[in-house]
């Protein structure tokens, strides 16, 4: 495939997106919140919604800082968190198509278009990318997270390994950036006790978590003098209540009803023959512990009120690239 088709295929989904995003064009109410302690770190020089009062009210540092920054260049938050948020949703389409050339062995064709198409399609997916939320910055974060280390592992750690930055930005973005990075931590133990039959990290395993603490280490810190918490306030919020598992379920089912994400089950038994080692196996195993990790914790913590599930939003990348994998059955 040439080079000029295959561009011109990317940004007719990067279009598909952008109109998508714009059928949807709001912001929820939620995002206000971040907007107030963004201005009040402007106006004041504290991330606190009212000033002199040390009460950590939001769960997305990096997007309210990012914010922050837009109202310190005299620009106006609701216009701004559309377009950052609908550029975040590209950013993505394109970090799953350069994974996809890079797993072909062949190099880059047609096939490296289709799982942007799928996702720019997906109706939460799009809706997200506006919204005024962090939830396209947390799935950018979290998507050059997985690419990055899938093929850091895929290339046998040739270069410094650098994904653990990018697992450090997703953490700082949303509280469930930690939960990803662990996961793909026990993907990766899982990798070297079954496959490479050792349970002795490399050196380059090292060098990879050291990034991921390097970054987030110091935010950790300051927030924890700061508020005086050791964990986000949505852990206190949800940990203690029960009877969340009811909404949550139908949460989950509303976004793989409204996706039509229950023909996986059927598509993951035509391309079975994928499932063994190497690339393809690696791949598999982290939509599996992704997938299922995600869905137990939404469900657990009972989902949210909005529709459209905004917090399986993250994984849809991952998804619709293993899909998209599947159908061209790379």
């Amino acid at each position: 495939m040439s080079h000029p088709v295959r561009l011109s295929l990317l940004l007719a989904a990067a279009g598909l997106l952008v109109g998508h995003a714009l059928v949807f064009d709001f912001v929820n109410d939620d995002a206000f919140i971040s907007f107030r302690y963004a201005d009040n770190l402007v106006r004041h020089g504290a991330l606190e919604f009212n000033p002199g009062e040390r009460v950590e009210g939001y769960t997305n540092f990096l997007w309210t800082v990012l914010i922050a920054g837009v109202l310190a260049l005299k620009g106006e938050p609701v216009f701004w968190s559309k377009v950052l948020s609908i550029g975040l949703g590209v950013g993505s389409l394109w970090a799953i198509a350069r994974f996809s050339a890079r797993q072909e062995r062949a190099g880059a064709s047609a096939w490296d278009a289709l799982g942007p198409f799928l996702l720019a399609a997906a109706p939460a997916y799009a809706c997200w990318s506006t919204g005024g939320l962090e939830t396209q910055l947390f799935t950018f974060t979290l998507t050059m997270g997985w690419t990055g280390y899938l093929t850091e592992r895929d290339d046998g750690y040739a270069g410094t390994p650098t994904s653990g930055v990018w697992f450090a930005l997703s953490a700082m973005t949303r509280p469930e950036g930690m939960l990803f990075f662990g996961l793909t931590g026990l993907h990766r133990l899982g990798e070297m006790l079954f496959v490479q039959r050792t349970w002795k990290p490399e050196r380059q395993d090292w060098v990879w978590g050291l990034g991921f603490a390097f970054v987030f280490a110091p935010y950790y810190l300051w927030r924890y003098s700061f508020y005086g918490y050791p964990f986000p306030n949505t852990y206190y919020v949800k940990t203690g209540a029960k009877n969340f598992w009811a909404p949550g379920g139908r949460y989950l089912w509303s976004w793989v009803k409204d996706h039509a994400l229950y023909a996986l089950f059927p598509l993951a038994l035509i391309v079975r023959r994928s499932l063994p080692g190497g690339r393809r196996g690696r791949l598999w195993a982290l939509v599996l512990l992704y997938t299922v990790a995600l869905c137990l914790h939404v469900a657990r913590v009972g989902g949210d009120f909005m529709g459209l599930p905004r917090f399986f939003v993250p994984i849809m990348p991952l998804l619709k690239r293993w899909i998209a994998g599947a159908a061209a059955l790379d």
